[in-house]
């Protein structure tokens, strides 16, 4: 079939942060690979939200065998929970659906159409690294909220009051 959906995720809600880059990487990624791509998903969501109505449109499209090829530029942008990545890659690959992983080169079918444990290992490890990195993301805001609450300020030497 050589049919793909683009799946493009920002945290950001607001005029920060857009997909633009993301969808212009795979756009070139799917010529090369020589996908047609036959939709792009566009969402401003966090990574760590579990209703995302646009992740699951795109989920859907590819479940009622419209496409066979779910292209993201990393596995973060899937989403920022081990159990949902697994849960994800597990779905689309009983079905045969290969997802392609741009930032790390790989995909999750073999070209004979068979799953790569390689890759889903690979796969549960930058997961799990998209959690951490979450983790540390909401740590560092309470850190910051708690530091403004108390008037405090930070420069290259640490905390100052």
């Amino acid at each position: 079939m050589n049919k793909a959906v683009i799946y493009a995720r920002v945290s950001s809600v607001g005029d920060r942060q857009d997909t633009k880059r993301q969808v212009e990487d795979l756009t070139r990624y799917a010529a090369v690979a020589e996908l047609d791509v036959v939709a792009i998903y566009e969402e401003k969501a966090s990574g760590a939200k579990r209703d995302r109505e646009i992740l699951a449109d795109c989920l859907e499209f590819l479940k009622d065998g419209k496409a066979d090829t779910l292209l993201v530029t990393e596995i973060s942008r899937l989403d920022r929970s081990v159990r949902q990545v697994v849960d994800i890659v597990d779905d689309l690959t009983k079905l045969g659906i290969n997802i392609c992983i741009q930032q790390q080169g790989c995909c999750t079918l073999k070209p004979d159409g068979t799953p790569d444990p390689m890759t889903t290992v690979m796969i549960t490890m930058f997961g799990a690294f998209a959690e951490m990195e979450r983790t540390a993301i909401v740590d560092r805001l309470q850190s910051g909220r708690r530091v403004a609450k108390a008037g405090k300020s930070f420069d290259e030497n640490g905390p100052e009051s």
